[in-house]
Formats: C-alpha cells, sequence, structure tokens
C-alpha cells in the first residue's frame, strides 16, 4: 500500500487518469480516487490502448507497473519489454 500512496501526489500534480490492472485495481481506486479518473480495463493491453487513445496531441502516458507487472514478471527489464512490445503494436 506504501507504493501507491507515494505516487499520490505526482498524480495530483501531472496526473489525469489512471487505467488500472490486475490485483492492485481496488486498492488504487481507494487512494487515488480524489486525484484523477479512472479505468479498469483488467489487463495490460487494453489499459494501454485505452490510455493511447484516450491522451491528446501534446499529452504524455506514462506506463508504470503496479502489483499486477510485479507478479507477472521475473523483473524490470522483461517488463519494460513487455509494455514496448505493446506500443509498437499500437504504431503500425
Amino acid at each position: 500500500m506504501a507504493e501507491i500512496e507515494s505516487g499520490k501526489e505526482l498524480l495530483a500534480n501531472r496526473g489525469q487518469r489512471v487505467y488500472r490492472v490486475g490485483e492492485c485495481m481496488e486498492s488504487t481506486t481507494a487512494v487515488w480516487r480524489d486525484v484523477a479518473s479512472y479505468c479498469g480495463c483488467g489487463t495490460m493491453v487494453p489499459s494501454v490502448k485505452a490510455a493511447v487513445t484516450d491522451a491528446s496531441e501534446g499529452e504524455w502516458v506514462l506506463l508504470r507497473p503496479g502489483c499486477d507487472g510485479f507478479d507477472r514478471f521475473p523483473d524490470r527489464v522483461e517488463l519494460g519489454d513487455y509494455f514496448e512490445a505493446i506500443v509498437r503494436q499500437l504504431e503500425r
């Protein structure tokens, strides 16, 4: 829960919307509901697609793993590679 709390200030200052996945969906909603709108997309692929679709020109999309990312991947490198592969698929 401390990891989720630590992102709240940054989200309040810079973020607009959170695309949640995995087992942290409920806890992030409880902590962040007052600083950003949110969408529960279930898994990473639809979350990334929704974030890219919803972003306006000039806005940035931060891909940040939460609990789900650390459960499914042995390390941050493989998780980063997975995020990159999703984005590259969208570029086609």
